[in-house]
């Protein structure tokens, strides 16, 4: 089984503790949760942000990016949507093709 294959069983399998709906009594913490507060203290540790073209969520990495420290990188998925990058090959592959790049040059 190749990483595309794995990716594609986790997404479309349920967790067996999967809420399948928003618990309304978080929806306050939901709402503030912000999870690039602190985004300028991942360098000198390299950043790579992977957006879709199409993502309604695209202005978080933008404003991620624009805040963080170098180095840092913002590649985006011509035509992609946030949910189209968990599991359409088509925008998969470019993404995991990136990450394995990131991973080889700038982690090991």
């Amino acid at each position: 089984m190749n990483y595309l294959q794995v990716v594609q069983v986790i997404v479309r399998t349920p967790h067996p503790r999967q809420a399948d709906e928003l618990a309304w009594t978080s929806i306050d913490r939901t709402a503030v949760a912000n999870g690039f507060s602190l985004v300028e203290l991942v360098a000198p540790r390299p950043l790579l942000m992977i957006v879709g073209t199409e993502a309604v969520s695209k202005w978080m990495g933008e404003d991620a990016i624009a805040r963080a420290n170098q180095p840092k990188e913002l590649f985006w998925v011509d035509g992609a949507t946030h949910v189209g990058l968990y599991y359409k090959p088509e925008y998969v592959n470019p993404a995991v093709a990136k990450l394995a790049n990131f991973f080889n040059t700038t982690i090991l």
